[in-house]
């Protein structure tokens, strides 16, 4: 994506190894979207979106909305949604948490520096370079 700072990454999931790649970047608005893609993806999943927009509540408070767009197939979406709906809910808390602790400490969740250390996570890295 032109003036992004990177094209996106890879990290470590429950779900394992995701690719993320930015697909909107707008710094005067706060705003990043990224889609995420990853070997494990079941194909009903047709595409994963996530946006984070950043909006000033008070002094020294930010608000963070985070939105996740997941395009599932037909009859899955039916059959299996609520429980996506459920599993996505909980990832997208722990990134919130994540975001919160390291900015208030300048330093990653101790969560994320355990998935981040974790030998696939550091195999998905080493396949990229």
């Amino acid at each position: 994506m032109p003036g992004a700072p990177a094209a996106g990454r890879v990290c470590q999931t429950s779900f394992g190894p995701f690719t993320e790649s930015i697909e909107e970047y707008d710094p005067s608005r706060y705003r990043v979207a990224y889609s995420a893609t990853g070997e494990k993806m079941p194909g009903f999943v047709k595409s994963l979106v996530n946006s984070w927009t950043l909006t000033p509540a008070g002094s020294q408070r930010t608000k963070v909305r985070m939105e996740l767009n997941a395009h599932i197939a037909f009859p899955f979406n039916v059959l299996m949604g609520w429980m996506m709906k459920m599993q996505f809910r909980g990832a997208l808390k722990d990134s919130i948490e994540d975001l919160k602790h390291y900015a208030e400490t300048g330093t990653p969740h101790p969560r994320k520096l355990k998935v981040q250390g974790s030998k696939k996570a550091v195999a998905a890295r080493q396949a990229l370079a």
